[in-house]
């Protein structure tokens, strides 16, 4: 008995990490949009939004981190590498905004497309493990 509620457990932590990581690629997706705005010629305005955008990646990131410690503690033996925040504190919005060229258009945008990346194989992850506990909780 304890090790189907153990399983149910699991199962509301994976879900649960599923939705934010949902969250997070849809967050991520949207600044990579105005990414590619701002690099045809959006300009600092652009540039601007895009950090908006940034900034509720992160606090995506940070959810779904959170869900993942939670999950990771329901599923003593897994371990999730955990995308990165996409970097955006004063000097990158100065940066981006204030001295706004396609170098710097161009860098955010590949550390998007790698974030991107990191939480696509993330999850797979995800998808593995809820296979796996649908084959348990048989």
């Amino acid at each position: 008995m304890k090790e189907k509620t153990e399983i149910k457990e699991a199962r509301q932590a994976l879900d649960q990490a599923k939705k934010d990581l949902a969250r997070a690629k849809k967050t991520l997706k949207s600044a990579k949009n105005w990414g590619i705005f701002d690099l045809i010629g959006g300009g600092g305005f652009t540039s601007f939004l895009k950090r908006r955008k940034i900034r509720k990646v992160n606090k995506s990131m940070e959810k779904l981190e959170s869900s993942l410690e939670n999950l990771e503690s329901k599923v003593k033996h897994v371990r999730f590498d955990r995308g990165r925040k996409v970097s955006n504190g004063a000097l990158d919005l100065a940066i981006d905004v204030f001295f706004d060229n396609i170098f710097t258009d161009f860098l955010v945008q590949r550390n998007l497309k790698t974030r991107l990346k990191e939480l696509k194989n993330l999850d797979k992850k995800l998808d593995d493990l809820d296979r796996a506990l649908k084959l348990q909780g048989r």
